[in-house]
């Protein structure tokens, strides 16, 4: 497992048992259904993080988590297994600033496209320029899959950079600039 998968799931399990503790079942299964669907998205989960995974949700569906745990073969019952525990050393929050960041960058993204497509355009590709120190913390596959368009990602300091209308220039930290053609 990554460390990216390892910090969700010790983020999810420390969030729910939180919630449990405080009698906020909702909360904790909000908690589990964000990391359930950010799991949907991988094309792999490791049968450790499913067996969490069911672990977390017996308190609150205990019926199918025992159906669950007795598929994977376990002759035990999920009620009786040990509580995972939370791995504090395995939570960084520098996945959870980066998430942060593509999130509002995705925001930005879609309100230009939004402008765009309001003016009679028809948006085909989409640019980033960040500043280069940042560079790395962009990931133009993420952005293309997200918004369903092409996205091109450059440097500002690029010399080679497609920039017609030097929007280069506006990025600014953990806030890439945007031009859409």
């Amino acid at each position: 497992t990554g460390p990216l998968l390892e910090h969700k799931l010790n983020v999810t399990l420390q969030r729910i048992e939180e919630s449990y503790e405080k009698f906020e079942f909702n909360k904790g299964l909000v908690s589990f259904m964000e990391f359930v669907h950010w799991l949907a998205e991988l094309k792999d989960v490791p049968r450790s993080v499913f067996e969490k995974c069911i672990l977390m949700m017996a308190p609150i569906m205990p019926h199918l988590a025992e159906e669950l745990w007795h598929k994977l073969g376990h002759a035990t019952f999920a009620a009786q297994a040990v509580w995972p525990r939370v791995e504090d050393n395995k939570i960084n929050p520098v996945f959870d600033e980066d998430e942060k960041r593509f999130s509002q960058t995705v925001s930005d993204i879609q309100t230009v496209l939004r402008l765009v497509r309001e003016r009679g355009g028809k948006p085909k590709q989409v640019y980033l320029y960040a500043i280069p120190s940042e560079l790395t913390k962009f990931d133009a596959d993420a952005f293309s899959m997200r918004i369903g368009l092409p996205v091109r990602i450059y440097s500002t300091s690029d010399k080679e950079k497609h920039d017609p209308k030097n929007k280069s220039g506006k990025a600014k930290p953990n806030k890439p600039a945007i031009y859409v053609e």
